[in-house]
């Protein structure tokens, strides 16, 4: 039970977390500070995904973790030959940063992001790993690699990605009637109080109060 409520608490926090960095990567690209505009609904809102990401791939990694680690107990001690490892998974970790460092200086494009945010995360795992509050709550090292390393990947991943659908947002075409009227703006988002329109022409974001308007809907034929 106390390793459920642990879950669970975990998963809300790093839910939180990722929501507000792919709110904060979203609305960069409309150079919105969306932080006056939304409520804690719409952070629960946006966290729901990420929430449901992280718990689907740590509970298919939790449950036979779990039957390994209750057949064969292991706890790491000082007096256990699993000192040695550390020293291996922190040199390792340095390493890895390192050479995400080089790449970041060096190469550009396509390399590069999937060397941020998909490479980095598992040196910084190797490091933190050691720490001894993770190791507190989570003995079991390979376990404690797994949490650490999909909420690292999810954590460096939720800002480039809320960049790119705002940029995919910003490219749509669909129409919208406002209160009956065809808007010669294109959807953005919509928050607990506010409706965000975009102008392609102008470049420029309309924010609307939902209390002022009456009704609308996409897809106008």
């Amino acid at each position: 039970m106390e390793k459920i409520q642990k879950f669970i608490l975990i998963s809300t926090v790093i839910g939180m977390v990722l929501s507000l960095l792919y709110l904060f990567g979203f609305w960069q690209a409309f150079n919105i500070n969306i932080l006056n505009y939304i409520t804690l609904a719409d952070v629960l809102k946006y966290g729901l995904y990420p929430i449901s990401t992280f718990v689907v791939l740590v509970l298919l990694i939790y449950v036979p973790l779990i039957i390994i680690e209750g057949a064969f107990p292991h706890k790491e001690d000082e007096n256990s030959p699993e000192i040695d490892y550390r020293k291996i998974r922190v040199w390792s970790g340095l390493l890895l940063v390192f050479f995400v460092i080089l790449v970041a200086l060096f190469i550009n494009g396509y390399i590069k992001f999937m060397t941020m945010t998909m490479l980095l995360p598992f040196g910084v795992t190797l490091i933190l790993m050691n720490l001894p509050s993770f190791k507190k709550s989570f003995p079991y090292a390979l376990y404690r690699f797994c949490i650490i390393s999909i909420s690292l990947v999810l954590v460096f991943n939720s800002f480039p990605m809320g960049n790119n659908v705002a940029e995919i947002r910003k490219n749509k075409n669909q129409q919208l009637k406002i209160d009956g009227e065809i808007s010669k703006y294109t959807y953005i988002d919509v928050t607990d109080k506010y409706l965000f329109l975009w102008n392609k022409e102008t470049n420029s974001v309309k924010v609307m109060k939902l209390e002022n308007i009456s009704s609308f809907e996409f897809s106008v034929d």
